[in-house]
């Protein structure tokens, strides 16, 4: 079976003038697929031309965004929907998820009223703060009634061990440590959807036939990377482009960030976007949004389908 990856993705590309699109996203090792369909030329092959433009931090992409610095936006769902929260953004299939999210709290916290608390919030994005979100709502009270703390991962963690926050919210993966610390699990989240976001005026002059194109080349890539004897290549691409020259970072550094994405083949993508798409999935991440004023993956679905191996 294909492991490919999880995004939720719309897609695209060259008109008759052979315009190039840009395609933005932050500099995270989830997005060297991007890369890869980009420096090996899957999307070339595919006859699209799509100029990778890479941000250094969540703020950035967001804004990027809300102001319409580019064509299409790899992210999250959640924070892509974030700064628009309207209509005007398109979202296609999934195929690609992150880890889930977790709220972890001190055992001294529970039932205790955490109005004027600080909470650590991984990055600050909005699958943490939804998290959050759901967790105070279930004793009458709002984020406003917090101070989010916006923390990478690490220092998270270190904060929580260590007594200096007694709530966080951050990746799942960390939760083992938490736990071990006197932490316990309050709320989470499913996995979280990623993909690409664009906004509907663009998308009404982008063929159809360059939506699929867009799918084939990504799922091309993904393909490529799963093969053990690229994988130097890959983690060279990966430093080089998707992290912006970050030499340092070790494989294993590459590879814990890599195993944090969940992978599914072509016949579970299929049905875990339908599921999405109806808003079947387990929790509540996007908020107050329904997917289906959002998603639009016919095309997805068809270019799945040919992946499908008996």
């Amino acid at each position: 079976m294909l492991g490919i990856v999880f995004m939720i993705c719309i897609f695209f590309m060259p008109t008759i003038n052979a315009k190039t699109y840009k395609l933005l996203h932050m500099s995270h090792i989830a997005w060297s697929t991007a890369q890869v369909a980009d420096v090996k030329g899957f999307w070339k092959k595919q006859g699209l031309d799509i100029e990778v433009v890479i941000y250094l931090t969540t703020k950035d992409i967001i804004n990027a965004v809300k102001y319409k610095r580019g064509d299409f936006y790899l992210g999250n769902l959640p924070t892509i929907l974030k700064p628009l929260n309207n209509k005007s953004v398109f979202l296609g299939s999934a195929m690609m998820w992150g880890g889930g999210y977790i709220m972890v709290i001190k055992k001294e916290l529970l039932h205790q009223n955490m109005t004027g608390m600080n909470v650590g919030v991984v990055g600050g994005d909005s699958p943490g703060e939804i998290v959050l979100s759901n967790y105070l709502k279930k004793s009458g009270h709002t984020v406003s009634d917090v101070k989010i703390v916006p923390l990478n991962n690490d220092d998270l963690v270190k904060n929580f061990v260590y007594g200096r926050l007694k709530a966080v919210v951050l990746q799942d993966r960390s939760e083992q440590q938490l736990l071990k610390a006197g932490g316990v699990t309050v709320e989470r989240t499913p996995t979280i959807p990623l993909g690409v976001g664009s906004y509907q005026d663009i998308l009404k002059t982008v063929p159809k036939a360059d939506i699929k194109k867009f799918y084939r080349g990504w799922i091309e890539a993904k393909l490529w990377t799963e093969n053990p004897t690229h994988q130097e290549e890959h983690y060279q691409i990966i430093r080089k482009f998707t992290l912006k020259g970050k030499i340092n970072v070790s494989d294993d550094e590459i590879q814990k960030e890599l195993l944090a994405l969940k992978h599914f083949d072509a016949k579970e993508l299929l049905k875990n976007n339908q599921e999405l798409h109806e808003n079947q999935w387990e929790g509540n991440i996007f908020d107050h949004l329904s997917p289906k004023e959002f998603f639009q993956n016919k095309e997805a679905m068809e270019v799945l389908q040919e992946y499908i191996f008996p």
